[in-house]
This record gives C-alpha cells, structure tokens and sequence, in this order.
C-alpha cells in the first residue's frame, strides 16, 4: 500500500521496482511475509496435532498473500491509466 500511495498517477509494475519506493516499505514487506511464514508454520503445527482438520487454513492464507496486493496494484494501475 505504501508504493501505491507514494505514486499517485504513476503506474506501479508487479515484478520490479517501482519509480518511487519509501524506505520502509521493503521492511513492512519482509515483515508481513515474516508473519505470514510464521502463521503458516504454526498452521502446520496445527494440522500435525489436529490430523487432517487444519490443513485447509494454509491454502487461503498463501492465495490471500498473493491475491490482495496484485488487486490493489491493478486497481491503481487502473485508475493511474485515466
């Protein structure tokens, strides 16, 4: 969010740097996949304690990681396009 926010009108590629990066943003960004690994793990605890019953929580947490910010890069991209 920070990259889109610092590039209003600016359209923000997926697989590179953008024009414009603040500095924290690649920490905010390794840190939320931090949690995201750490969530995940302890998801994998679950699931060997549980059984099969805490499998499914992995599957949605990795396709959200990915599916929002690529959503909210096309929509600034969209709206950045005119």
């Amino acid at each position: 969010m920070s990259v889109v926010r610092a590039n209003p009108g600016r359209r923000v590629p997926y697989w590179r740097e953008a024009e414009v990066t603040p500095k924290w943003s690649i920490a905010m960004s390794a840190g939320g996949g931090a949690c995201v690994a750490f969530g995940v793990g302890m998801l994998g605890g679950a699931w060997v304690e549980q059984g099969d019953s805490a499998w499914w929580w992995v599957l949605p947490t990795l396709v959200l990681w990915v599916a929002l910010p690529a959503a909210v890069i096309a929509m600034h991209n969209a709206r950045a396009r005119g």
